[in-house]
């Protein structure tokens, strides 16, 4: 999480209205979020909801598969979950719905006072000549270009972030890979 071109203007603001998450600045938000780490992106609801049950059985080592999470807040948009220091969030298809949802997740962090939590995306994907179920862990997002940039009009101004992941997260990440058996 870059902070460095983020415009905290919103900071000054009596309250702040996160709508689409359901969430305003007057919660206590750095007791409830100032831990997070890790903001999980999937695309749908459903991803999001399995992503949860997994962390859940895999932080708690809930043996049993059947028990329900509750998405929190407003569910309209996006099921948004809250598992220790990890914020689990559907963003919908598409790049506007993604972009509603990294803005406000950015600034309820903000909010929260998390200066270094890591954003990954876990979600249906293909390779050529890779088999169903394999993981494929990128080290880089690229534009259409094949750069790894992306590019944001932000106040009629263009601005370009690095999208080359962290190495040592996708490394660990792969690592990780490596142990689980395959999903068939």
């Amino acid at each position: 999480m870059n902070l460095d071109k983020i415009n905290d203007e919103f900071l000054a603001l009596d309250t702040d209205y996160l709508y689409h998450l359901g969430i305003d600045s007057n919660l206590e938000l750095v007791k409830i979020f100032g831990d997070v780490q890790w903001v999980i992106f999937t695309r749908s609801n459903q991803d999001a909801q399995l992503v949860a049950h997994t962390v859940m059985q895999k932080l708690y080592a809930i043996g049993e598969s059947n028990f329900n999470l509750t998405p929190l807040y407003k569910t309209e948009r996006f099921y948004f979950y809250h598992i220790r220091n990890i914020i689990i969030v559907s963003t919908g298809i598409g790049m506007p719905s993604t972009s509603i949802c990294l803005h406000e997740i950015t600034k309820l962090l903000v909010h929260a006072g998390v200066k270094n939590a890591s954003y990954l995306h876990i979600g249906a994907a293909a390779g050529i000549g890779e088999a169903i179920g394999n993981m494929i862990v990128n080290d880089k997002a690229v534009n259409t270009k094949f750069e790894p940039i992306f590019d944001n009009i932000e106040c009629g101004i263009k601005r370009s972030y690095s999208s080359i992941f962290d190495d040592k997260l996708t490394k660990s990440l792969f690592a990780y890979g490596q142990r689980q058996p395959t999903l068939k």
